[in-house]
């Protein structure tokens, strides 16, 4: 059985760590029905080809996302998934190129690029998206990679231009950084 995301879908993820948002950002919506969480190892041919992101800024805990990062790998591994690893923080890095996320020695590599990371300096998610772009070349054909990113969810540095200059104070949130 081979399963694909159909490329008509498109889909990201944001995961934040320690975020808060105002009251006044808050929806109410009902209360969500928790579904059981599929057995991934079960459906070797169902993988997923994404590129994960990570903020190594200086907001964010470099052990807690180091530890986020490294459980959603395990979870992926040996389901024929493929991952490429790119970090940010004043400017991102594609720490590891599109590698098939099979337990042993692929699965050690990845996790070892995740545990090599500095933290430090500022939030340019921008950065982090364009690298991620950047590295969906490296996946095999077929629908685009998804892009699952783990940040504290408060940028301050973006790309003003094409040329790739940075600018933002580097001191707080910036509406232009999320625009």
């Amino acid at each position: 059985m081979n399963c694909r995301i159909p490329a008509r879908l498109s889909v990201c993820a944001l995961l934040t760590l320690g975020l808060t948002l105002p009251a006044s950002a808050a929806l109410a919506a009902p209360a969500p029905v928790q579904a059981p969480n599929p057995n991934l190892a079960a459906q070797t041919s169902c993988g997923l080809d994404f590129t994960l992101v990570l903020d190594r800024s200086a907001s964010v805990s470099g052990s807690s996302v180091k530890a986020a990062a490294n459980g959603f790998l395990d979870e992926l591994a040996g389901t024929g998934s493929t991952v490429s690893l790119v970090s940010f923080a004043d400017t991102a890095t594609v720490d590891r190129s599109a590698t098939a996320l099979s337990a042993g020695a692929n699965l050690d590599a990845v996790k070892s690029a995740v545990n090599d990371l500095s933290f430090g300096g500022y939030t340019n998610w921008d950065d982090g998206l364009v690298k991620a772009e950047a590295s969906f070349s490296a996946f095999p054909a077929g629908p685009p990679p998804l892009v699952i990113v783990i940040t504290d969810g408060v940028p301050n540095r973006w790309i003003d231009d094409a040329s790739g200059h940075e600018s933002g104070s580097g001191s707080s949130l910036s509406q232009t950084a999320l625009n």
